[in-house]
């Protein structure tokens, strides 16, 4: 009896040894070109954070997975927390409050603001748009 419940604690211990949430790395540089960020932590994945800039605030929202089975790889279902994770981070200055480009590549988000909004210098003019859609037409 007692070995049957040493296994049972045992299992119920390795049921719920899940490693914590945590960062790895917080890194912000200023520099000429704009704010860089660089966050790391062992939650995040590519698709499951949205990022906006409010008033000088960077605001990051992590969206918790539903169940362990997309955080710890499929091994086994266990209910975790259900509210998503919100970072509130003050920038060095109001500036720079325009988010350039957010990108997530090896397991590291990297942000970049700049002070004026990205400008796409391959998008037509409606009016040149227009003169070649009439051409094509004629």
């Amino acid at each position: 009896m007692e070995s049957l419940n040493k296994t049972k604690k045992e299992k119920h211990q390795r049921l719920h040894s899940f490693p914590p949430l945590r960062f790895k790395k917080f890194q912000m540089k200023l520099e000429n070109t704009g704010v860089h960020i660089l966050i790391s932590a062992n939650f995040l994945t590519k698709y499951n954070h949205s990022v906006r800039v409010q008033n000088g605030v960077l605001h990051l929202k992590i969206k918790n997975p539903k169940n362990s089975y997309d955080y710890y790889g499929g091994s086994m279902s266990y209910e975790g927390y259900g509210k998503d994770i919100d970072f509130q981070i003050r920038l060095p200055d109001k500036q720079h409050c325009h988010i350039h480009t957010v990108r997530f590549h090896h397991g590291v988000l990297k942000i970049h603001l700049s002070k004026e909004p990205k400008t796409n210098n391959t998008v037509r003019s409606a009016k040149s748009s227009f003169l070649s859609n009439r051409l094509t037409a004629n």
